[in-house]
Formats: structure tokens, C-alpha cells, sequence
């Protein structure tokens, strides 16, 4: 005769789970680029009208992205061009 036995998972009193990792703030070395229009051109409200981009640095992982053969072809880096142009 098989008898079926159900054993309770329980956790001990003391257990806490982890706290959830925090995100870690990086920063990448950026270039600040002056506008030839001097931002002339743009409303007061837009970030174009202080005559100065922020750019970031891009890493080596987002310069393989760029550069991938495979990605190139399935279209994936002229999207990526497609939504930095717009």
C-alpha cells in the first residue's frame, strides 16, 4: 500500500530576504560641441537654443552594434540611425 506524505515548506523565523540590488550610477565621458547657429534657431524651450550638445561618448559594445555585418543586414543599424535622426 503507497501512501502519499505532504511536508510543509516553511521558512525560518530569522530569514530576510536580500534587499534588491541598487542600481549603480555611470557615468561616460562626454564632449560638450557648440551649434554653429549658436542655437539661434530654436525656441527658447527646446535644449538646442543654448547653442551647446552634450555629447556621450559611445563604448566598444555600442561601437560593435554600429559596426556588426549581421546587424547591417537584418536593417537593425539603419533603424537605430533612423530613430537618433528624427
Amino acid at each position: 500500500m503507497e501512501e502519499n506524505f505532504t511536508v510543509p515548506i516553511t521558512r525560518p523565523q530569522s530569514f530576510q530576504a536580500p534587499p534588491p540590488p541598487q542600481k549603480q550610477e555611470v557615468s561616460f565621458p562626454t564632449e560638450v560641441i557648440e551649434l554653429p547657429s549658436k542655437g539661434f534657431f530654436y525656441k527658447e524651450n527646446d535644449p538646442l537654443s543654448s547653442g551647446k550638445v552634450e555629447l556621450k561618448m559611445m563604448t566598444a559594445k555600442e561601437e560593435d552594434i554600429l559596426t556588426s555585418e549581421n546587424l547591417i543586414k537584418k536593417g537593425v543599424v539603419s533603424t537605430l540611425k533612423e530613430a537618433v535622426e528624427d
